[in-house]
């Protein structure tokens, strides 16, 4: 979330750029796995990808040498600007060719993926960033790598736009849903908490955590202008009714969390026991 906000903040002085993409990466990879590979510059050496240990020889897919990859983002960036497509299949053709140069030595399917949010917003086809294609493609994961690999293998570009339009919409709905029944459990708890008390600190608490899921005492006493013993029977008349609930499990620095709707948008994220 700080890279792609980063980017969309940087956009407004920068417009995309190879430059901007390499600001991006470096604050994606910061204290991550591949932090230590060439954090925020391109690749000047031959990557590929397979199994962990797999040589090139055998690898899955090994994208252009290292002597293309500036060539190749040249054109990557021409058309950013300069495609006239729909704005989603030109994302999609975005997506697949940033995924074929494969430009970074690490990080490549997190900056993929990144693009596609930033993308939308910067054309303004989402007023906010709110569209995540990440677990339609973890869901997905064998067709998501099979559509690229036709593209590579048989020009076939067509199968991977139905795949990567199925997904928008797949994910549009399930943002839509998420986000209707985030706006009536809001409602229900609200009239819920008037039901039980009739101080409006308690009601100004509940509009406090709907923004904030994650919190803790002092946070609210801050945001309400309270004192502290206040905001901690507030918070505990909360977790007694069910609403909230202590997630630390420490007896200092505790931290709260609205649950329920932690419950909403946590569901559709894992998959499945099989």
């Amino acid at each position: 979330m700080r890279a792609l906000n980063f980017s969309l903040d940087r956009v407004q002085q920068l417009p995309f750029s190879l430059r901007l993409l390499k600001e991006t990466h470096s604050i994606l990879l910061e204290d991550v796995r591949g932090h230590h590979r060439n954090r925020g510059e391109f690749r000047s050496t031959q990557n590929w990808i397979g199994r962990t240990g797999t040589s090139i020889e055998d690898a899955e897919f090994v994208p252009p040498p290292a002597h293309m990859v500036p060539v190749a983002l040249s054109d990557l960036e021409k058309y950013y600007h300069e495609g006239r497509e729909h704005p989603l299949t030109k994302c999609a053709l975005l997506h697949a060719q940033f995924e074929t140069i494969h430009p970074f030595l690490d990080g490549n399917g997190r900056i993929g993926r990144l693009l596609i949010t930033f993308f939308l917003r910067e054309q303004q086809v989402l007023i906010r960033p709110l569209l995540y294609l990440s677990y339609y493609f973890k869901k997905h994961r064998q067709q998501y790598y099979q559509s690229l690999m036709r593209i590579r293998t048989d020009g076939d570009w067509e199968g991977w736009l139905e795949f990567f339009l199925t997904g928008i919409i797949e994910v549009s709905r399930q943002a839509i849903s998420t986000a209707k029944r985030l706006i009536d459990l809001e409602r229900a708890d609200s009239l819920r908490i008037q039901s039980l008390s009739e101080s409006p600190n308690m009601v100004r608490l509940h509009r406090y955590i709907s923004a904030n899921p994650v919190f803790t005492v002092n946070d609210v006493a801050r945001a309400l202008d309270v004192t502290k013993p206040s905001a901690n029977k507030w918070v505990n008349a909360l977790e007694g009714q069910g609403i909230v609930a202590e997630i630390t499990g420490r007896q200092r620095g505790r931290v709260w969390g609205y649950r329920k709707l932690f419950d909403i948008l946590e569901e559709g994220t894992t998959e499945p026991a099989q």
